[in-house]
């Protein structure tokens, strides 16, 4: 199957580079830098090893790992290459063809029928679009690079899901989605995960809603506790917010779509995975949960007990409840304000909570920062 050059990157690869050597030549060190951390990382998840127990194997330091793995990183030694390789029990090939080289790990099976349907039904043009995979000339390119994104056990299902449509959901979509997470989630490095200090702290957490740099602050306030925060669009087909996890280091992680860019939907959506990793440890360490369509109600115990979190980390039940009471229907904008103010808390916050409880989704748009949210932060972090 040949690449049909219609990408923006390869409009600009004619546009900017055309025949120009050297251009190409950094283009093609470039992407060979890409393919080694790529297939160092995939070689190693297929190992099921963590960055520090390669390390060790090795005889390095985990930060050395890291940076073999960043594809930004232009200082793979063949020395390096070959003391990785054989500590993961393969070996890394460097070919020459039409004057580009490639990269390889050859002897990579393809495995299990069950492997072959999930690889052939990836979305595979999206993530290539996005990055995830590198370009390919045949059918066969493809399959390998989807296989060695993927891992060697790859499984369906295999998560707790909230969801109300799922005869609707692309379930493959739906693991190369958390596969991603995993990926980049494993590349962030944090401090060891108290969840004692998780709940203390809660309250400087949502103080900083009330802050326009409130959703970037909200990672770095993650990050600064143990836990991870990665940002994955959904692809299409599926519906999923966010979702939480423990990885192989036992710390846990966040991953949000930002499906729905609104502050209200991103501070519920945040303090739901938040609740889930504080409140669902057991169920974390055996599979991940996804969540599909947040702001639906769900009747499955752990789903109750995440969204009542949300709901109560940042207002007290009696509190809420007062306000309610001496504002009846809906409140004015003054009175959302001003309740807002005296918690400390983005009128988001309110907002929402009072739309989805009345039901009446046309009201408030003033206060729930449409749009913002992705701009906020794309400043600091990237949306993958």
């Amino acid at each position: 199957m040949k690449k049909t050059e219609t990408s923006a990157l390869d409009l600009l690869k004619r546009r900017y580079i055309g025949d120009d050597k050297k251009r190409l030549a950094a283009l093609d060190r470039e992407r060979v830098n890409a393919e080694v951390a790529s297939l160092i990382h995939n070689a190693r998840r297929r190992a099921g090893l963590n960055q520090k127990q390669l390390a060790e194997k090795v005889g390095t330091t985990q930060s050395v790992i890291s940076r073999l793995e960043d594809a930004d990183y232009g200082g793979h030694s063949l020395n390096m290459l070959k003391r990785v390789s054989s500590a993961l029990g393969q070996k890394v090939e460097v070919l020459f063809v039409d004057g580009r080289s490639r990269v390889s790990v050859p002897g990579i099976e393809e495995g299990k029928e069950e492997l072959r349907e999930i690889v052939d039904s990836c979305p595979a043009h999206e993530m290539r679009t996005r990055d995830w995979v590198p370009s390919w000339e045949t059918v066969d390119e493809l399959r390998a690079s989807l296989r060695g994104f993927l891992g060697p056990k790859p499984r369906l299902a295999a998560a707790h899901f909230r969801r109300s449509n799922a005869d609707r959901t692309d379930e493959t979509a739906l693991l190369c989605w958390r596969t991603k997470l995993e990926i980049e989630a494993e590349r962030i490095e944090v401090p060891p995960f108290s969840a004692q200090r998780v709940k203390k702290d809660l309250p400087d957490l949502m103080h900083l809603s009330a802050t326009d740099e409130g959703p970037a602050a909200a990672v770095e306030w993650l990050e600064n506790r143990g836990v991870r925060c990665v940002f994955i669009e959904h692809f299409p087909r599926t519906r999923l917010d966010g979702a939480a996890m423990l990885l192989d280091d036992g710390k846990p992680c966040v991953g949000l779509t930002l499906r729905y860019d609104r502050l209200d939907n991103f501070w519920f959506t945040l303090l739901h995975e938040i609740g889930h990793i504080l409140l669902h440890r057991k169920e974390l360490l055996s599979r991940p949960i996804l969540d599909e369509e947040i702001e639906k109600e769900s009747s499955e115990q752990h789903e109750v007990h995440a969204d009542r979190f949300a709901q109560n980390a940042w207002v007290k039940p009696s509190e809420w409840r007062t306000f309610r009471r001496t504002t009846r229907g809906l409140p004015a904008l003054a009175a959302i304000k001003a309740f807002a103010g005296r918690l400390h808390v983005s009128p988001a916050l309110v907002a929402g909570r009072v739309r989805y409880e009345l039901r009446r989704y046309t009201h408030y748009h003033q206060f729930l920062g449409e749009g913002t949210v992705k701009r906020t932060i794309e400043k600091r972090f990237r949306i993958f």
